[in-house]
């Protein structure tokens, strides 16, 4: 299993970040690998059992979908997402909270299992996994001020 885990400080109110980063409608603004995300249950309320898919380059002009539904939704401080795909499972944890009334400190932790065959290929993914990890969410503070126009 590789593992990543980061804290971001991110220039924005608590209420308005989680709103922002919890709708993973948002994650290409912010992923770099992301080049398409979209929600697929609906619309209404984001909370559990909320459903996305992003999309990423593949292999040879491929495109991986990557499908995710929301577990665990606490209201501005804390989502998990979930997924799998039919070579891998991942959760990102969210957790929120409030450093001041205009920022907040964001602490992500995801986890990406590759499944069935390619199983053998975890400890090559593990030593990349920081490198992604980190290249997906080095972008979330700046996205979070545009996306939600935020001025202090």
């Amino acid at each position: 299993m590789a593992r990543y885990e980061t804290s971001l400080s991110i220039p924005v109110p608590l209420a308005l970040t989680f709103d922002y980063v919890s709708n993973f409608e948002h994650a290409g603004t912010w992923d770099p690998r992301v080049s398409a995300a979209r929600r697929t249950d609906g619309d209404g309320p984001i909370g559990v059992g909320s459903r996305f898919e992003l999309d990423s380059p593949g292999p040879l002009w491929t495109t991986i979908v990557f499908p995710y539904e929301i577990v665990q939704f606490e209201r501005a401080t804390h989502v998990v997402f979930e997924g799998q795909t039919s070579t891998a499972s991942y959760r990102d944890d969210l957790r929120f909270e409030a450093l001041s009334e205009t920022s907040t400190k964001l602490t992500y932790t995801a986890k990406f299992n590759l499944r069935g065959v390619l199983k053998i290929g975890s400890p090559i993914m593990a030593a990349f996994f920081q490198r992604i990890g980190d290249d997906a969410t080095q972008g979330i503070p700046d996205a979070v001020v545009k996306g939600t126009g935020w001025t202090p």
